[in-house]
């Protein structure tokens, strides 16, 4: 079994409260409605303080990804070769998560796939994953993106 992710993080409770649920969970500030991720004490965009935790759709497209093929822990030297990947969030934007890539070999992977999130508890406790998107591949609009 994996190391369990660090969850005694006060800042991170409503994060890790949401994905136990199977939904994501982001915090948003008050004053301006930017979208924060990771969470800091103060909104980049305007400076505000205050933030509501908000339940954002689990889907996005995949902007980087890596394939990890050497087991730095003893914990994941059965799991690996295994693809790490970084998705851009559709509905709250400019969030990117960073998060397994499950379901594709890492030559499947291009930049723009969409991809949903799949909540799984693998014994460790509920982690977020990434899948492709049912009937979806590229979306091409995001081939401008600079990456």
């Amino acid at each position: 079994m994996r190391p369990a992710p660090e969850r005694t993080l006060r800042e991170l409770a409503e994060f890790w409260e949401g994905i136990d649920r199977g939904v994501l969970r982001v915090p948003r500030c008050e004053t301006c409605g930017a979208y924060r991720w990771p969470p800091r004490p103060r909104c980049v965009t305007c400076g505000g303080v205050a933030f509501t935790w908000t339940e954002v759709a689990a889907e996005g497209t995949l902007y980087s990804w890596t394939t990890v093929g050497r087991a730095f822990l003893p914990d994941f030297a059965e799991q690996v070769p295994y693809t790490v990947g970084i998705v851009e969030l559709t509905h709250a934007k400019p969030i990117r998560m960073v998060g397994r890539v499950l379901g594709l070999p890492a030559d499947r992977l291009e930049v723009g796939m969409r991809l949903v999130a799949s909540f799984e508890d693998d014994g460790g406790g509920t982690l977020c994953h990434w899948v492709q998107a049912e009937g979806c591949g590229i979306r091409s609009t995001f081939a401008t993106h600079p990456v």
